[in-house]
């Protein structure tokens, strides 16, 4: 840089010498009148020269301490895709357990009674397992697979209960089904629409599941003809951890509703932007 500066000097101060300069220059040098001693050039130089070198070192400190801030920046942004990940597999953690007992339960009461039903239902839940444990670390899965999850646990379900249970899922686009969402976000659903539903009907009870999309928004229904929802409107774990799993990923993007009227059903609607614009730790993984 003081290179540069001091060629650049020497150019101007040349230029406007010989452009503007000389004329006032020579007709002052031929005056009688002593002409005052000015400083050496040089000392005009190192002063151009400090001027330089100080804002260049301005500028180095400036554009180091944007690194350092964007670096800084980076890292929180890790951290805080870490943290939410951890706190997605918390959650997830928390309900395999749960619907595992549940599971367990039903083909206990099966063993005795009817071993070819406790054997179907042990092959449907070793397919559930495979679709739980074989995620790979992702937290997300197509709306497909989450689906031939669900089917699969209500076909556990219609094991044990036989012709007091009937279902429907149904995507009213196909095109629907490649969409990404989080594992296990029907399932809680559905399991609580068993629990609190269906099993404290004497006589056939149904679930239906509906995929659909209406104003922007992805609607996941679960109804069931169970006893209405409570006047509180309050869930369990399940939806719960539900309510959670969508706060951290979605925000207020998305959103869950236990409805009485027209029909009783929960209903989740997120965002159809968020939905098809990959989210960030639909690709992320631990390591990175």
């Amino acid at each position: 840089l003081s290179i540069l500066a001091l060629f650049s000097i020497i150019a101007i101060n040349l230029g406007l010498y010989y452009t503007i300069g000389k004329p006032y220059i020579d007709q002052l040098a031929a005056r009688q009148e002593a002409v005052p001693d000015s400083a050496p050039w040089y000392i005009y130089v190192m002063g151009d020269l400090l001027i330089a070198n100080f804002f260049l070192y301005v500028l180095q400190q400036g554009r180091q301490l944007t690194r350092k801030l964007s670096e800084q920046e980076i890292q929180l942004l890790n951290l805080e895709k870490l943290k939410t990940r951890a706190e997605l597999d918390a959650l997830q953690a928390k309900i395999n357990p749960h619907f595992l007992y549940n599971a367990l339960n039903s083909i206990a009461s099966l063993v005795h009674e009817d071993p070819d039903k406790a054997e179907e239902m042990t092959l449907l839940l070793s397919k559930m397992f495979r679709y739980s444990t074989g995620r790979n670390g992702g937290l997300f899965a197509t709306l497909s697979d989450e689906l031939e999850m669900v089917r699969t646990y209500l076909q556990v379900e219609q094991v044990r209960f036989g012709n007091r249970l009937s279902f429907s899922v149904d995507v009213s686009n196909p095109s629907l089904n490649e969409l990404k969402l989080p594992q296990f976000l029907l399932q809680p659903i559905v399991e609580n629409a068993i629990k609190h539903g269906i099993a404290k009907r004497a006589d056939s009870g149904r679930i239906d599941v509906r995929i659909y999309e209406k104003d922007s928004e992805l609607h996941l229904c679960v109804h069931d003809n169970g006893p209405a929802f409570s006047d509180d409107m309050s869930g369990g774990y399940g939806l719960r951890s539900i309510q959670d799993k969508l706060k951290l990923l979605y925000g207020d993007d998305a959103r869950v509703e236990l409805q009485n009227w027209p029909i009783k059903q929960v209903l989740i609607s997120i965002r159809m932007a968020k939905v098809r614009n990959d989210h960030p730790l639909v690709s992320a993984n631990i390591d990175e």
